[in-house]
């Protein structure tokens, strides 16, 4: 992705909790990913403590839009948790494209305001 990104060996760690705590249908939902270890866990490469560090891990709620469709109100929440910049190329990215057309609900996961990945159903 353009612009600030955090890529990890082991983001797919992340997809069950994303989408079964958190994902919604019709929704977009921001989630932060707290740990004085993530930093860590970024460029791990063992599997095993990739899952130790991921374990400690806490996941809340920073944003929630309603409305899947609507994207105009999903850049005014994105807009004010993260940055417009970042809107910009969300909607571009993965929004605004043939890939995301059969799509309906997304979380996205950040850490320090920085995006991680993104987990679609």
């Amino acid at each position: 992705m353009e612009g600030k990104h955090i890529s990890c060996n082991f983001d797919s760690l992340f997809y069950e909790t994303l989408g079964d705590d958190f994902m919604q249908e019709n929704s977009i939902v921001l989630v932060e990913v707290i740990g004085d270890k993530f930093e860590n866990f970024v460029n791990i490469e063992d599997e095993a403590e990739a899952n130790r560090l991921f374990d400690t891990f806490i996941f809340k709620i920073i944003g929630k839009y309603v409305g899947y469709d609507d994207l105009d109100s999903f850049a005014q929440v994105v807009g004010s948790e993260i940055d417009e910049e970042e809107t910009k190329a969300l909607r571009r990215i993965y929004f605004d494209c043939d890939d995301f057309k059969d799509v309906t609900a997304a979380v996205l996961l950040y850490y320090d305001r920085t995006f991680v990945t993104i987990v679609t159903a």
